[in-house]
Formats: structure tokens, sequence, C-alpha cells
């Protein structure tokens, strides 16, 4: 890979990663075997599952046909 990176799990293993915060031991977890991130928890459902609150700053931009709800708001 480039040098100006680190890259971790190149083999393709089936090897999840968690990175514990002080008091939140799934601060940042990745399931490698379901390619799937978790910030908060170590079980995402999805490609990158939140559980707490979520911040941006800019636009925030969704490739989709679908409507999505947002505190009773759609984007």
């Amino acid at each position: 890979g480039d040098t100006r990176e680190i890259t971790f799990n190149e083999g393709h293993a089936d090897i999840d990663v968690r990175i514990e915060g002080d008091t939140d031991a799934n601060l940042f977890f990745t399931d490698a075997g379901n390619e799937k991130v978790g910030i908060g928890t170590n079980s995402p459902g999805e490609k990158l599952e939140v559980v707490g609150n979520i911040s941006a700053s800019g636009t925030i931009t969704a490739l989709s046909s679908n409507i999505v709800t947002i505190d009773g708001g759609s984007f």
C-alpha cells in the first residue's frame, strides 16, 4: 500500500477491531466478517451504525430515492 497510510487486515481475515473510550467499550468497532462499522455499538446492523448523537457541519447528501424522516422532518 501507500507509505502514507496504515492498512489493517490486508489479508482479508475475519478479525474484528474494537477501540474503547473512557466510558464506552465500543467507541469504534469494525465487524470484518459482515463488513460493518459501529460507533457506540459492537453489533452494527448497517454498513455504518451510530448509537448516540451525531453532529455535522455542512451539507448532508443522501444518494437514494427513499424518503428519510428525522424528528418529524424529511430530507
